[in-house]
């Protein structure tokens, strides 16, 4: 692979890997993947025929305002610009990093309320928002989340067989798939100032929840609140943290004062 390289802030361009092996003229058996949030975007491929990862970009957006709609100003711009986004790929998903969703039980979720549930929960009317659900595999819980109109269809328009999801999903279900002898585990995955936690209890899901951080010092306290509530010791439980973190880092460091099984979640074979 060639070395990670870094631009200026007229292409936004955070951070850039192209594998020797990707060629643009073959995009068509390539799988895309993309990951948004209200400062961020990037995207993989993976080439579907050896399931080797070929390219991976990350872009930092400067949305000032915090809003969506900057977002979707800054996401049409890299859509147009960006010569590994305007190929056709085999299949495109699309992930919004967020805290517009919500989980309800198979048994008492109904598709025509989709927006009714999380209609207390986001700042949209249901004419400013796509809902979508998922169930989540080996489970029988339903994910329901909302996407701005704006972000799907910029994204949509750009490629048309996309199929969206919240970070709910791949996050419980990479959890729910792992086998451990603890009875207790949590999986916190950090997006910036966006922090999702998942607390495992004897292999079943006991909470899903996400919160905004401003510093270490936030996530700390959420991690140790949700424990509390649970009447869990920070000693009996496994944590495993993934996303914008690094192993050397103070944040790893602070974190591990209070979580004392802390370690860096490890990507799944066949993920």
């Amino acid at each position: 692979a060639l070395p990670i390289s870094e631009t200026g802030s007229k292409t936004m361009v955070k951070q850039e890997l192209l594998d020797q092996k990707l060629v643009l003229e073959q995009t068509e058996q390539y799988k895309l993947s993309i990951q948004v949030s209200l400062n961020g975007f990037s995207f993989c491929c993976m080439d579907d025929r050896t399931k080797r990862f070929v390219a991976l970009k990350d872009y930092a957006i400067a949305n000032l305002s915090g809003t969506f709609d900057e977002l979707c100003f800054h996401i049409e711009r890299i859509l147009k610009e960006d010569e590994l986004l305007k190929r056709p790929y085999k299949e495109v998903r699309c992930m919004l990093v967020s805290q517009m969703f919500t989980l309800i039980p198979s048994e008492f979720f109904i598709k025509e309320k989709s927006y009714e549930y999380l209609k207390a929960l986001i700042p949209f009317s249901a004419s400013e928002v796509e809902v979508h659900h998922a169930r989540i595999k080996n489970s029988s819980i339903v994910s329901v989340y909302a996407l701005p109109i704006p972000i799907t269809s910029a994204i949509r328009e750009a490629h048309p067989n996309v199929s969206f999801y919240n970070q709910s999903i791949p996050q419980i279900t990479k959890q729910l798939a792992e086998k451990t002898t603890s009875q207790y585990q949590l999986s916190v995955f950090i997006h910036d100032n966006l922090v999702g936690f998942s607390l495992m209890d004897g292999g079943k899901l006991k909470i899903y929840t996400a919160y905004t951080i401003e510093s270490t010092s936030d996530l700390v306290y959420y991690a140790l609140l949700l424990l509390k509530e649970h009447d869990i010791k920070p000693a009996d439980i496994e944590v495993y943290v993934s996303g914008t973190i690094e192993k050397q880092s103070t944040r790893f460091a602070e974190l591990s004062q209070y979580l004392p099984n802390l370690a860096l979640d490890l990507v799944p074979k066949g993920f």
